[in-house]
């Protein structure tokens, strides 16, 4: 199969890399397929009684990649003004709430609002809730200053949860951006984790790293906090 044999050339490539630069400049040279690929990064932490509430956390990438992020920002009045003028595709309350309620309506990647609208929104939390879109001062989408918020989040910066299994998947570049760029961003990432969810780490069972189409390998913990 194509597939296979594009696999193994990924493989091959990886199979000297001794650390995690040198992995990612090997996936990032040789690519075999047409398309570019996403380098994503897989963490696993384990769960107990004590520990129940999902890790979240964002961050900005200094090194940005992907499609544009279509931003719903929920404020009124000189809040919402500040939103359109920062760049927010979509602004609004009252009206953004019934098109969601009884339309269905979906076509955006992040809602921010500010703590003001809060209770005007809380029944959308049946319907953003389930999809991780719900805003949430964890993840940076209450916030007071709207203006900044609009900014990073159409500048790039990305939300991570922890699903159900306990992984927290995230990509972090593409294959097009090269090693260290690539390195860069997971460097952001790691400070992001440490400032939002500094025991993270004392909970981590596994770390490992793909391309799409790639093998996965293992990093160790003190590898990435090094």
């Amino acid at each position: 199969m194509k597939r296979a044999k594009n696999y193994k050339k990924i493989e091959e490539a990886t199979k000297k890399a001794t650390d995690l630069k040198s992995y990612l400049q090997a996936v990032t040279v040789n690519n075999p397929y047409k398309f570019d690929q996403s380098i994503e990064l897989k963490i696993a932490v384990k769960r107990s009684a004590k520990n129940t509430t999902p890790y979240k956390f964002s961050v900005t990438y200094p090194n940005s990649f992907g499609q544009s992020i279509k931003v719903l920002a929920l404020a009124d009045g000189e809040d919402a003004k500040k939103a359109k003028a920062a760049g927010a595709d979509f602004v609004g309350l009252e009206d953004m709430i019934d098109k969601i309620m009884n339309e269905n309506w979906m076509d955006f990647d992040i809602v921010i609002a500010t703590p003001s609208v809060m209770p005007k929104i809380a029944k959308l939390g049946r319907i953003l809730g389930t999809k991780g879109l719900m805003p949430n001062p964890k993840t940076g989408t209450v916030v007071t200053d709207i203006e900044s918020a609009v900014n990073e989040f159409k500048a790039g910066k990305k939300n991570f949860k922890e699903d159900k299994s306990g992984v927290i998947n995230t990509v972090v570049a593409k294959t097009s951006q090269g090693g260290e760029k690539a390195y860069e961003n997971i460097k952001a990432l790691v400070a992001a984790i440490k400032e939002a969810s500094p025991n993270l780490w004392s909970d981590v069972v596994s770390i490992h790293i793909k391309t799409t189409m790639g093998p996965s390998i293992k990093v160790t913990t003190s590898e990435l906090l090094a």
